[in-house]
């Protein structure tokens, strides 16, 4: 069975979590945080201890737990607010305050994750956040040349190519991402885009 084309990205995207804000014009706040995924990816990389880890896990379920609350509770007041900006005539007054309920769930949501992203960062020395920074630079380059092999990969399936093929390639990229081997996986990049191009070539 072919994989939907989707797929095609899931196969890759795991194990590039480190580009996620890779743009460019960056977010001057997000760009001095670090993500849960980022540190747990890299966690041997940079050094960090059992002990900053179970600190930054305890205090990330705790929040984590709150936000699944506030997304249940989002999604209940925006199906609301939906509902009411249905009928042909609006009531100002209901809708507004209907969405005054929904901005501050949303604000709710942005300050748990602030202040989760807040506690890693805090969790970690100078010298980890210096070398984390340093990787999330390399991991970025990584992801502008990833970007070129996913849509080529996408085209290759769209003209029936099997994308399966690819996800032991994915599973060798992401271990030489997890040692922190950039070198060699930017050389794998560009090995399967040449596959991926001969068996275009052929068709």
């Amino acid at each position: 069975m072919r994989l939907r084309i989707p797929l095609i990205a899931l196969i890759f995207s795991a194990a590039v979590t480190l580009t996620t804000g890779a743009q460019p014009n960056p977010d001057p706040i997000a760009e001095n945080f670090y993500t849960l995924d980022m540190m747990r990816q890299v966690h041997e990389m940079i050094g960090i201890t059992e002990d900053q880890k179970a600190s930054v896990m305890a205090e990330a379920q705790q929040i984590q737990e709150a936000m699944s609350q506030t997304r249940e509770m989002l999604a209940k007041e925006s199906a609301a607010l939906a509902e009411l900006v249905k009928l042909d005539k609006v009531d100002e007054k209901a809708v507004l305050a209907q969405a005054d309920k929904v901005m501050a769930l949303e604000a709710d949501a942005k300050r748990a994750q602030l202040r989760l992203l807040i506690k890693i960062k805090n969790a970690l020395t100078p010298e980890q956040q210096a070398k984390l920074k340093e990787l999330k630079g390399r991991y970025q380059g990584l992801q502008r040349k990833l970007g070129g092999l996913i849509e080529l990969a996408k085209r290759w399936q769209a003209e029936g190519g099997d994308p399966s093929v690819l996800q032991p390639i994915h599973e060798e990229y992401q271990g030489l991402l997890q040692q922190g081997k950039f070198e060699e996986a930017e050389a794998l990049i560009a090995k399967t885009k040449a596959m991926i191009n001969e068996k275009l070539g052929k068709k």
